[in-house]
Formats: structure tokens, C-alpha cells, sequence
């Protein structure tokens, strides 16, 4: 479409102007209601205008924008989309798109005309219309739309329909919501967020936009033509839409795996290591007398295993780039808690507290045998520095069996490191 732009003119004596522009100034230090009493002062001079001419700018769609927003759908995604145009230039931007098909998918509307936002029969009116998406949804038939507008939100984002409004908004496929200010679109985030305790992300690229991204948990700002103030509030910063798909899909979730598997290891080999010690204590009359020289459990974390997490953090991969750009399927289960869950987190736990049980008292039945302090075969010292060699050998050998991707750093580092300990 085109964004058009009317260019008038209106004489006015010297007088008229210098009375109106007092007016003026007084309404902008007006403390309550200042935007409205300047609107009024402007419009007091916008009428009675001679038309000199209009300008037209093309409002067109980035490239792969339809294919981006089709990928996230497919993966799952609730997609809305909040913007200040009138409903019916948001739902042919809506359906260009592809955020929904009007041929194919239930597209319902929640207006309440010109009713007054607080009245009783808006309330009336939009709770029969939540019915209606309510029912396009029960038949599961079809993807389901709603588009509403800033006076109509207002009615859904209070009681009595604000439950029923958020537990259709989770329902929903997508959403669009028109002629909306800048702080309706950081309400409709910060609701989204508190009731329902999920992510969002806010993208935009204008000045308009700012407030919404800064109130998401995840802001993406897009460098364009109206101005670097969105990309200078986000966290992250992108030149075009399309490339939304790739900072979600694949740098989003290289960062969950790297971040998951340097922890888990990282949480593995220190969990063995302060168990031996706990399981001596027994045995050393809770004494204070450690198991392992100072120096090894000094350089067990600052050298021996230290580098290993770190560059699995760095270069770690479970898919390759290509496959991950082409199936949405693989997007979902990252929501749901893949390579960090509940599950994995225990599971790791465990290992680490069995190894523990296994290296230490298999050690120290070894140890009985020889007994140590009659044969005097070796003392405490060699006893714990070979306990402390199978820690270090096993949780090298734990990282390198979870590799997905190996580079020449990941080996280098991991066989490095047994060898500058041996």
C-alpha cells in the first residue's frame, strides 16, 4: 500500500497567530491530559485548509518475510503483530504476509464500533465475540485469527474478560491488533508475560516500537529507514526481518546446546570431585585433612578441565545449519526444555554422584588391600594423587563422548589437557 501524506495551507493574519500560539504554549505546560490539550489547540488551526498537494510513499514488505513468519507458525510460534495502522490496512498487511489466510483460516474481529471503552454494553459486545473465537478454536478445524483494536483491547485487558481473553490468546494461532499507541503495544507484551510466566519477543524498527521492545525479556530491533532508535534499544540488532529466522533458529540454538552442555560438565566434574572429599571426611575423623595435595585440587579447575567446558561452550553444534533452516519441527522442542531440562539436569547429578562412589571406593578397597599404613606400599599423598588422576581422566573422557561437532579446537583442548597432566 501507500502511506499517503496531505500538504495544506491556511492564511492567517499576525494577530490570529500570535492569540493561537499562546494558547499554544500554555497547553504544553499543561501537567494533566498535555497531549490531549495540544490536540485540541492544533486542531483549532488544522480546518479550513487549502489542499496544495499529497505525497505517497510505497509501504511495502521485505524480502522473505511471508517465508519467515511461515516457518514460526509452523514451529509452533504465536505470532502477533501490533501496529498503529487502522484494521483494514493491518489485516491485507496481516494477509500479505502469510501471518493468516483469510481463504483458509477462521479470521474473527473484536470491535466494539463506537462504544465508549468503559461502558457496560462494550463489555457485552466483546465478551459475545470472545464466544465466537472461542468456538473457531473448539473445532480445531482451521487456524484461527483475531484481530482487534486499541479501544476493543482496552474492554479484553480488564476484568471481567481478562482471563478468558488471555487463555484465547494462548489458544490462537495468531493475533493482530490495530491502531494501537506505543504504550498499548508495551501493555499487551507486559501482559502477555506476567499472566502466562512465558517468553516474548518484541521486534520493531521504529521509534513507535521502542517501549514494546524494551518491555519484552528478548527485544530485536531492525535497522531501516525510519531510524536506528529501535535497533539502539533492543538487544539484539538486525538488518532485515529474514534474518530473524536465523538469530532464533540457529544462533538461538547453538547458544541453548553450548550454554547447556558447558554447565552440565561443568557441574559433573566438581560434584566428583567435592564428593571424594566428602566421602574421606568419614574416614579422616572430620579432621580437616584433605585427600589430594593442595596443588592438584588448585590446577584440577584452573588447568586440568577447565579449558574442555569452555570450548564446548564455544564450538558445540547438534545439527548442522542447513537442516535446522529447513524443519520448523525441530524448533519446538527447544520450548520445551530440550538438553536443559528437569530430566537431563538430574541425570547428569546422578552420574556424577555414582562416579563418585564408584572411584572412591573401589580406590579405597584397593587401598585396604595393600594397607597402607602397615606395607606402607605408598602414602595418603600418592593414594590421593591417584584418585585424583581417574577424576581428571573420566571427566575428560565424559566431555569427549558428549561432542556433537568436533572441531580441532575441541580435540586439542580435551586430549591436551590429559596430556599436560600426564
Amino acid at each position: 500500500g501507500l502511506r499517503t501524506l496531505l500538504v495544506c495551507k491556511k492564511e492567517v493574519t499576525e494577530a490570529q497567530f500570535e492569540a493561537w500560539f499562546a494558547r499554544f504554549i500554555e497547553a504544553g505546560k499543561t501537567l494533566t491530559n498535555r497531549s490531549e490539550a495540544v490536540d485540541k489547540i492544533c486542531l483549532e488551526m488544522e480546518h479550513d485548509m487549502a489542499l496544495v498537494g499529497a505525497t505517497a510513499i510505497e509501504d511495502r514488505l521485505q524480502d522473505q518475510v511471508p517465508d519467515t513468519l511461515r516457518f514460526f507458525l509452523d514451529a509452533g510460534v504465536i505470532v502477533w503483530m501490533l501496529t498503529g495502522d487502522k484494521r483494514e490496512t493491518a489485516v491485507t498487511i496481516a494477509a500479505t504476509s502469510s501471518l493468516t489466510d483469510p481463504m483458509n483460516d477462521y479470521v474473527e474481529h473484536i470491535d466494539i464500533g463506537d462504544l465508549a471503552s468503559d461502558s457496560a454494553e462494550a463489555v457485552v459486545k466483546c465478551k459475545a465475540q470472545l464466544e465466537v473465537i472461542n468456538g473457531c478454536i473448539t473445532k480445531g478445524d482451521k487456524k484461527v485469527t483475531f484481530v482487534v483494536d486499541g479501544p476493543a483491547l482496552m474492554v479484553c485487558m480488564k476484568p471481567p474478560l481478562k482471563d478468558e481473553f488471555i487463555r484465547l490468546s494462548q489458544l490462537v494461532n495468531s493475533a493482530v491488533c490495530c491502531r494501537l499507541t506505543p504504550l498499548q503495544k508495551a501493555s499487551v507484551v507486559n501482559m502477555f508475560q506476567v499472566t502466562t510466566g512465558l517468553t516474548a519477543l518484541a521486534i520493531g524498527d521504529g521509534a513507535n516500537d521502542v517501549s514494546m521492545i524494551q518491555e519484552g525479556k528478548v527485544g530485536v530491533g531492525i535497522v531501516g529507514l525510519e531510524g536506528a532508535q529501535a535497533a539502539l534499544a533492543a538487544d539484539y540488532a538486525i538488518p532485515r526481518f529474514k534474518h530473524l529466522k536465523r538469530l532464533c533458529c540457529v544462533h538461538g540454538r547453538y547458544a541453548l546446546v553450548r550454554n547447556a552442555i558447558c554447565i552440565l560438565v561443568s557441574f559433573y566434574k566438581n560434584i566428583m570431585l567435592s564428593l571424594t572429599q566428602f566421602y574421606f571426611a568419614f574416614w579422616a575423623g572430620f579432621s580437616g585433612m584433605t585427600l589430594m595435595n593442595g596443588w592438584l585440587l588448585t590446577f584440577y579447575n584452573l588447568a586440568f578441565t577447565s579449558l574442555p567446558p569452555l570450548f564446548l561452550g564455544i564450538f558445540e553444534k547438534d545439527l548442522e545449519e542447513d537442516a535446522i533452516m529447513s524443519n520448523a519441527k525441530l524448533y519446538p522442542p527447544l520450548a520445551d526444555g530440550a538438553y536443559f531440562d528437569t530430566f537431563t539436569i538430574a541425570r547428569w547429578f546422578i552420574e556424577a554422584i555414582l562416579h563418585s562412589i564408584f572411584i572412591f571406593f573401589i580406590l579405597f578397597q584397593w587401598g585396604l588391600q595393600l594397607d597402607l599404613q602397615e606395607k606402607h606400599n605408598m602414602d595418603i599423598a600418592t593414594y590421593g594423587t591417584v584418585m585424583c588422576s581417574c577424576l581428571i581422566f573420566l571427566s575428560l573422557t565424559k566431555m569427549a563422548l558428549h561432542v556433537r561437532y568436533w572441531v580441532v579446537q575441541t580435540f586439542v583442548v580435551i586430549f591436551g589437557s590429559a596430556l599436560f597432566y600426564a
